[in-house]
């Protein structure tokens, strides 16, 4: 590592940097894989791990809604409403579980990284206003809090830019072509700057919402992994996390063609793809659950344990070890993704199913 390295580290250790400065020591590290074997020890890496998007405070507040957990099992079921007067569950019960203590609890919000075309990486978050990237293919203004708008050169060749969210960030942009991508936590897309005569075609890792602007001369694709979602006049959600071992995708508008490796099928309004391997399947009515992460809520139905945690840990910022658990339960429940994680946890542990334990930013699942 050079001089100059380890200097921005040492300050950014002790707390002394701008908030560019912090982000940019953030991206690098988020980024570490996309690089050739660093140049770096193992103990600066650790403290950075450590410290990573630790001290970054929420930049969007929203307000608190009902919180609802519902434990679906053969033997038995336990309803809680958080802001409501009543519990289906004993007050002595109540006292007796303690709420996990995280100090790092605060929720996401808007901040990413743009990469331009030129190798520059831009930092993003509420703070931008107007301008506030430029390369010799496109200029990027941030149109409002949280979403930013590529405006290409027409006389320019094409290039790409790439957006590209953490865990606990989320923002949007306006294509080039009208067409607005929300991106989630975690994710990135990869997109030129202007489309040319043909197919429109981005590269999605992670999860975004598309509102696409039809255009029948020049499709739209999205290229997630080995799915391809052709778009014929859509509004639709694509869920394409690596460690997730399935691509989902909703649609709430129109209608899309899904082909992955073997098989292609179309999807009408109100129903879901579901690529596993080669295996491309098709399920109903789980839409609005789906796409509750782009209205401010999570929403879970009859879902694994191991699967909201990873929803949690992508929006939060937190890893997760399972020490002991029952993965066959199944939970159902809504809430807020601008709560506190700890109310989450809790409401958790009231079904009396699993239990949490809090070491750093490490929580440890058990019985």
């Amino acid at each position: 590592m050079n001089e100059d390295a380890k200097e921005l580290l040492s300050r950014y250790f002790a707390g002394n940097v701008t908030e560019e400065e912090g982000l940019l020591v953030e991206y690098w590290f988020h980024h570490l894989n996309d690089e050739n074997e660093p140049d770096i020890s193992q103990q600066d890496l650790q403290a950075v791990s450590k410290e990573m998007w630790h001290t970054i405070a929420p930049v969007r507040k929203f307000s608190i809604v009902n919180l609802q957990w519902l434990k679906v099992a053969a033997a038995a079921m336990v309803m809680l409403t958080v802001g409501a007067a009543w519990f289906f569950v004993s007050r002595s019960r109540l006292q007796k579980v303690s709420q996990p203590q995280i100090s790092f609890s605060h929720p996401g919000g808007n901040k990413a990284f743009l990469k331009m075309d030129n190798g520059k990486v831009v930092v993003l978050d509420d703070s931008a206003k107007g301008k506030v990237a430029w390369d010799d293919k496109a200029l990027v203004t941030q149109i409002q809090k949280g979403h930013i708008k590529d405006e290409p050169d027409l006389a320019a060749g094409e290039g790409f830019h790439t957006l590209s969210t953490p865990a606990g960030g989320q923002y949007a942009i306006t294509l080039s072509d009208g067409t607005c991508v929300y991106l989630n936590a975690a994710s990135s897309l990869r997109y030129p700057t202007r489309f040319g005569t043909g197919p429109r075609i981005v590269e999605l890792s992670g999860e975004a919402y598309f509102e696409v602007k039809h255009d029948e001369q020049h499709p739209f694709k999205v290229i997630s992994g080995s799915q391809v979602t052709d778009d014929i006049g859509t509004a639709f959600n694509v869920k394409a996390y690596p460690d997730d071992n399935k691509i989902v995708t909703s649609l709430s508008e129109g209608a899309v063609r899904i082909r992955g490796v073997d098989h292609s099928l179309f999807l009408n309004p109100g129903q879901q793809a579901i690529l596993s391997g080669k295996t491309l399947g098709l399920a109903e009515g789980r839409v609005a659950d789906a796409i509750a992460w782009k209205e401010g809520y999570f929403k879970f139905r009859q879902e694994r344990l191991e699967d909201i945690m990873k929803s949690l840990s992508r929006w939060y910022d937190i890893d997760v070890e399972y020490l002991d658990y029952n993965k066959d339960e199944l939970f159902n429940g809504q809430v807020s993704r601008y709560k506190d994680i700890r109310e989450i946890l809790d409401m958790l542990e009231h079904t009396d199913l699993v239990h949490f334990k809090v070491k750093g930013r490490r929580i440890l699942v058990t019985r």
